[in-house]
């Protein structure tokens, strides 16, 4: 949006990167949770970073939330909600281990159907 596109140009350089993904990941995490993606305009509502808590916007319902969560210095992760609770903290898991585990629990569910 317009707004954006100002914060964005007034803020120092080394940081207009980091802004301009911050307010695409919380963008992202509205249209995804209103089910819309990118049929909704990402300029018809605004998001604004007030702190690094603190997150306000246009053109959005009140009854939506948001959080981010410090992942890694090169990855973004923001979530929105129609209630404002959020676990502290989000574990990672590796695809390959959860693949493998159920592939284990697949195999030991039918070796316990063939007895």
């Amino acid at each position: 949006s317009e707004e954006e596109f100002y914060d964005i140009s007034n803020i120092n350089s080394d940081e207009q990167i980091n802004y301009f993904y911050d307010l695409w990941t919380l963008k992202e995490s509205y249209i995804k949770t209103i089910g819309k993606g990118l049929y909704t305009p990402l300029n018809s509502f605004s998001i604004k970073k007030e702190s690094r808590t603190l997150i306000s916007y246009q053109n959005i319902p009140k009854n939506f939330y948001f959080k981010q969560y410090n992942i890694d210095p090169n990855y973004k992760l923001s979530a929105c909600a129609t209630r404002d609770e959020f676990p502290q903290e989000i574990i990672i898991k590796d695809i390959y281990a959860i693949c493998q585990n159920i592939y284990k629990f697949e195999s030991k569910e039918k070796i316990n159907a063939e007895d």
